[in-house]
Parts: structure tokens; sequence; C-alpha cells
């Protein structure tokens, strides 16, 4: 527990710092504390990747980093009083969410990956620079996630072996403490409220029990919650008349502009490439505002260049396995056969893991669908049908305005577009996984779309004549009973109170259930969390330096690198050079 507190603290300090420095240098005045420290986190993903160039990324990068940040809140006098303004029961409830999240940091990390090769991805950042040709010795090294680059930066190693794993659960934790905080705000309007208890609840879906892994699956669904919130918490503060006359958007809270959301999202892709789903939703979003801050357009893609050069490094590809370098053949590039294979095995994975990747993508369509569908969880399949009912709701409701020759009103635009991706989502990608962070935003603007008790349909929360009336048939029969015997008597504070409560139980409870089912003992945990399985190695000799490789039914875990699985041997793989740094290469 000591060693994540402390870890927390650096990253706070850290982020605060590099924060606070992006703001100075953007002239960006009256930034809260949560976008500080987000705006601190992408400027670390571009510095990260610039040291991982050139040197190792360990403890003693992360020590240089926190001592000049310390001193660098010193000298410049940095307020803190916003932690100090709480009031005492708000105190209670922030410490309670900062015991749950610390609790569930402790135990050996579960998702999957992590122990396949994550925890080896972040093992070669802290130990080596950019090794060229890294991912011909194991593929999934190849995918360059800027996540381990900036989890590096509060490594412990060599001083310790305690892996570094604890970005994930302090980003949970800011996630979860600013949403309370808003909840708990009644100088907010309601509808920011509700939207916040919204987003808070769900955000239980994308950290689920993987807060303790080095998982990059977390950050980024963080990372599109935090945008598809902003997107929908500022669409009424625009014009819905639909002229596309609208005043340019006005933040509160420091953003200077809607194009904050690009560098959010060039961070986001560059931590995995999932969320590129999010890009054509952002750039929608984008188009609708007459003013653009193009520093802050050209910075979101500097973020993406940096990752770039570190991806031709160690895979000789601009991004693995998708797009090789043209009109470059670089000795160490991954072959064409073995890119294709790992595109092969993403793709099957999202839709039927349990199949081989040539069987999968032999099916059709309806053939393979079917099969996933069965496969989902009960929670997936009411979701997926929720999803459907939600995109006919917007397209029946698009195409009765059009009939009555009314405007779409940009909210029904942006609910479209986000629909029509979605949709691509399910033919391309279907995995839940990584899906949560762009689905759950659409599903919660379509409620706030469809129900008055959340004031989107007009800035003045009034309904226009005809729309409110498609919208009353259009939800059907129990949504006008709804309106007519609950909305009406309804305290709209009492949802508020009873959902800030509900979520303190679900995540208690679901922190409970986290200790029993793990059997964590949490006096066994006071100084360090749990560590990884150790599994049990044998050598193999590549140039006189010794390969460790992991039995068929072990993954390699947090094994001294360089380590591969049994049944993951590369052939024909040769050293560039005498030493592992040189890289490594197809015969």
């Amino acid at each position: 527990m000591l060693v994540v507190l402390l870890s927390w603290l650096s990253h706070f300090v850290v982020f605060k710092t590099w924060g606070n420095i992006a703001c100075r240098i953007l002239k960006i005045k009256g930034i809260n504390w949560f976008n500080e420290l987000l705006m601190g986190y992408c400027f670390l993903s571009i510095v990260s990747a610039l040291f991982a160039l050139f040197l190792p990324v360990n403890s003693w990068v992360h020590l240089s980093l926190f001592i000049l940040s310390l001193i660098y809140l010193i000298v410049h006098k940095i307020d803190f009083n916003f932690i100090l303004k709480a009031d005492k029961p708000s105190l209670f409830f922030y410490l309670l969410i900062g015991i749950c999240v610390l609790i569930l940091a402790l135990p050996e990390p579960n998702h999957g990956d992590s122990s396949f090769y994550h925890a080896q991805a972040l093992q070669w950042i802290e130990q080596y620079k950019a090794v060229p040709g890294l991912a011909n010795l194991f593929g999934r090294l190849g995918f360059n996630s800027s996540f381990f680059n900036v989890q590096a930066l509060f490594s412990f190693y060599p001083f310790s072996n305690v892996s570094a794993r604890f970005l994930n659960s302090f980003l949970v934790l800011i996630w979860t403490i600013f949403l309370f905080q808003n909840i708990l705000n009644k100088s907010f309007p309601l509808k920011e409220r509700l939207l916040s208890l919204s987003f808070i609840i769900i955000s239980l879906t994308v950290s689920r029990g993987w807060v303790s892994s080095v998982a990059p699956d977390v950050a980024v669904g963080i990372f599109m919650l935090v945008i598809g919130f902003y997107m929908i918490r500022n669409l009424p503060h625009l014009s819905f008349n639909g002229t596309g006359s609208q005043p340019p958007l006005q933040w509160r809270g420091g953003f200077v502009s809607p194009n904050f959301l690009y560098i959010l999202l060039a961070t986001a892709i560059t931590i995995k490439l999932s969320a590129l789903f999010l890009l054509p939703i952002v750039a929608g979003f984008n188009i609708l505002q007459k003013k653009a801050n193009h520093t802050l357009f050209v910075i979101s893609g500097f973020i993406g260049m940096v990752w770039v050069i570190r991806n031709i490094i160690i895979s000789g590809y601009l991004v693995y396995p998708y797009l090789p370098m043209p009109f470059v053949n670089l000795d160490w590039a991954v072959t064409t056969e073995q890119a294709q294979i790992e595109k092969n095995w993403i793709s099957s994975w999202a839709k039927i893991p349990s199949e081989s990747w040539e069987y999968v993508l032999s099916l059709s369509f309806a053939e393979w669908f079917l099969k996933w569908f069965a496969l989902q969880s009960l929670f997936n399949k009411i979701l997926t049908f929720a999803m459907s009912f939600a995109w006919l709701n917007i397209i029946f409701m698009m195409i009765k305005r059009l009939l009555q020759k009314q405007p779409l009103s940009i909210a029904l635009k942006l609910l479209f577009l986000w629909g029509v991706v979605i949709n691509i989502w399910i033919f391309i990608a279907p995995d839940y996984r990584f899906a949560y962070g762009f689905i759950w935003p659409f599903m919660i603007g379509f409620v706030f779309l469809q129900h008055p008790l959340f004031c989107l349909i007009r800035p003045t929360g009034s309904f226009s004549t005809g729309e409110g009336k498609w919208q009353f048939i259009n939800m059907g029969f129990w949504y006008k009973l709804f309106q007519k015997y609950f909305y009406k008597k309804t305290n709209n504070n009492l949802i508020i109170e009873v959902g800030k409560y509900a979520y303190l139980l679900l995540l208690t409870g679901f922190t409970v259930y986290v200790i029993q089912k793990k059997s964590i003992l949490l006096t066994h945990l006071v100084m360090i969390p749990e560590p990884y399985k150790t599994v049990k190695t044998y050598g193999l000799k590549l140039n006189e330096n010794l390969i460790h490789i992991a039995p068929i039914e072990n993954n390699c875990n947090n094994t001294c690198i360089p380590c591969v699985n049994a049944d993951l041997i590369p052939k024909g793989l040769e050293m560039r050079g005498e030493k592992i740094e040189n890289g490594f290469r197809n015969k």
C-alpha cells in the first residue's frame, strides 16, 4: 500500500508540474486541476517517447523528474487549495474512493495481456533505448503503446524489482474524484451533475478488475470517456437551431478551444489504436465550431509523430502491423507475412477469440456475428440491443424532422455520426473490452437527447413544437407514463443523492468482491503490492545472448528480458550485432 501511495504522489507532482508548464507555454488560464493533470499526461507522453528513443527510462529518470518537478512547484508557489476547499463530508467520500482504488491496485495484475506481453514491454523501455527490430523477437512488442513510456517515467528499476504498474490506478482515481466533485457541487447545473453521475457509474465497466494491471486498455478507456464527457457536456452551450450560425463553444473549466480534444485523442490513439474510432466523431464535433486553436492541433500532430518514429525503430513500420515504411527497405523490418498474421489475429480475436484466425476469417458476416453474439455476456447482449434501439430511434427522429422540413439539431447530427462509427466497429472489430469508452458516451448522449430531465433539446430546456410530440411517439407508451406519473413528481436532488450513494455502494461492493475472490490478505500488502506470478523458464542462446523461454502453459509475466513464450519462438531470428541493443532481424 505504501509503495502505491508514494507512487501516486509522484504521479501527481510530475503531472501537475508538466500540466502547469504546458498551460504557461500555451497561455491557457483558469484550467481546473483535472484538465491540468490531463495536459501534463499528454505532454509527458511526448517527453517519455523522446527519452525512450535515446536512453532507458527507469528510476534514474523518475528520480530526476520528481525532484525537478517538486522544485518547480515550490519556486512557482503552485496553489493546492483545491484539495483543501472540500468540506468534511466531501473529504470522507474522496477518502472512501481513494481507499477502494488503492485496494484494487494491490492484487497481482489479472489482465491476460499483462502477463503475456505488457510487463515485458515495460521492461524493454526500462532497460534499453529503442531496440531496432524488437517486434521480430515478439510481434506484440511492436504495438508500441505510449502508455508504457509514460509508466516507465515512474519506474523503480534498477533499485527494486517491484513492477511500476500504478498509472492506471492513478488515472482511475483522479477521473473518479473529478466526476464525484462535479456531482457534489450544487452550484453546477443539474444536467452537468447528472452527466457526471452517469459517467462515474459506467466508468466501472472500463476499469473493472484491471486497475492493478499495466494494461493500456484502462488508460485508453478513460481517455475516450473524458473526450465523450466533454462533447456531451458542452452540447447545451450550442445553438440547436440547425442553421450553422451557432457561436463558438465556451469551455468552462479552462478549455480554450474544442481542439483540445485533438490532444486528448492523439494521446489516446498512441495508447491504443482502438481510439481511432473516436476520430470522425471528434472531427465532426469540432467542425461545428467556428474558432480553432491551431497550436493545439499542431501539438496533437507532434504527439503522433514522435510515436511513429519509435514505431519505425522497433518494427520498421509506420504503424505496426498496418502501415509499412514506403520506399525504404529497413533490414530490421518485420516481414510482410508476419505482419499479415498479426493483423489476422487482431481481427479474428475481436470476433471469436476462441477459434483460429483461418477459421474466423473464412466466415461470412452472418455466420461470425451469430457466434460472436452467443459468446457475449448477458450485460453485453443487453447493451447491444440498447445500442440498436438508440440507433433506430435517432434515424426515426431524423426522418420525421426532414419530413416536417425542420432543421436537424447539432446533437442529433453528432449522435447519428456516432451511430455510424459504432456500426463500423461492429463490422470490423467488435471487442467490447476497448469499446465501452466510446459506446457509453453515445448511449448517455442519446438518453440526454430524448429525456427533458436533462434539458438538451434547447439551451433553455424547452422543447420545440413538433419534435417533442414525435419523441413521445418514438419512445413509446412507457415513456409517456414515466413523464406523467414520475418525472413531474421527482425531486431532482433526490436522484443525485440516490445515484451518489448507489455508486459508492457499487464501488465498495466491487472492492470487497475482489478481495474475497483474490483471497487478498491486506495485512501482507501494507508495504508492497502483490507481485506477478513467478515463472520457471529455460534458456536459448542467440549470439551468446540468453533468451528466456516460458513454458507453453505459462506466459513470461515479469520474467527478465528477453523472454518469449515457447510456442511463439520466431523462426529465422538473428541478431543485428553482438549486443541486445543492436536489435533483431529475420534471416
